[in-house]
């Protein structure tokens, strides 16, 4: 095995023990070094009983090197569109609702050129999405709606851990066997005016954040634009359970 593959330095734990008259203060600090967080815990008792003072912290120093459990989840909302014309020609399909990324219970290392850290590994549970076709060909227009049940798929979110503002990187796609969208069609009679179709939306990405995004605190939220004129926008909260 090659050094460093299977686990690298990610914590270092410093002290201090200060005795004033004939009270004790100990102090342990953990030091995530993928982050550069820190955190403490203090403790206080008589002088001359330090290994009852040592013992007293040896459960939260333990719960600190080994961090909290990322959230078991982010719920929240996600909608968007994407769109495209070309002469008299001209479609949107939109799309707006909730989902639920899980963690899978898997953590990485960075990925890439996100900034260092460990990152919680999520994958689409459930959720509900609402979609809609509107198009115009010429003098011809067509029109359609659906809700989409977002079944668990294997697309995996990251997540960065141990710090408020974390970065990350959302994805999600329909469901494979989600059925195509029904649509009517209406105009002039050569537009197959009452007649119908349907626009196949299997596959297609309703979430994505394109490149590793900054959170401006716990709740992840955002909007990107990628070429095409396709749209993105979320806005998800953890879940401890």
């Amino acid at each position: 095995m090659q050094t460093g593959k299977i686990i690298a330095h990610n914590r270092e734990v410093t002290g201090s023990l200060n005795i004033r008259g004939g009270t004790a203060t100990l102090t342990a600090v953990v030091t995530n070094v993928a982050t550069g967080a820190t955190r403490s815990v203090t403790r206080s008792g008589p002088a001359d009983r330090p290994f009852e003072l040592e013992q007293s912290i040896v459960e939260e120093v333990t719960r600190l090197i080994c961090g909290d459990s990322p959230p078991a989840a982010y719920v929240g909302q996600a909608s968007g569109s994407t769109s495209g014309s070309s002469g008299s020609s001209s479609q949107t399909l939109s799309w707006n609702g909730n989902v639920r990324p899980r963690h899978t219970g898997d953590v990485i290392g960075a990925v890439g050129s996100d900034p260092e850290g460990e990152y919680a590994l999520y994958a689409p549970e459930s959720g509900d999405i609402h979609v809609i076709l509107d198009g115009v060909d010429g003098d011809c227009s067509y029109h359609g709606e659906t809700d989409v049940t977002i079944a668990p798929a294997a697309e995996i979110s990251r997540v960065q851990q141990g710090v408020g503002a974390p970065s990350y990187s959302l994805q999600a796609k329909f469901p494979v066997d989600t059925p195509p969208l029904p649509y009517t069609i209406t105009g002039p009679d050569h537009c197959r005016g009452g007649g119908s179709g349907l626009f196949p939306i299997f596959g297609r990405v309703f979430l994505n954040t394109l490149v590793t995004q900054r959170s401006s605190s716990s709740q992840l939220a955002g909007t990107v634009t990628a070429p095409l004129l396709t749209k993105w926008s979320w806005s998800l909260a953890p879940q401890s359970s």
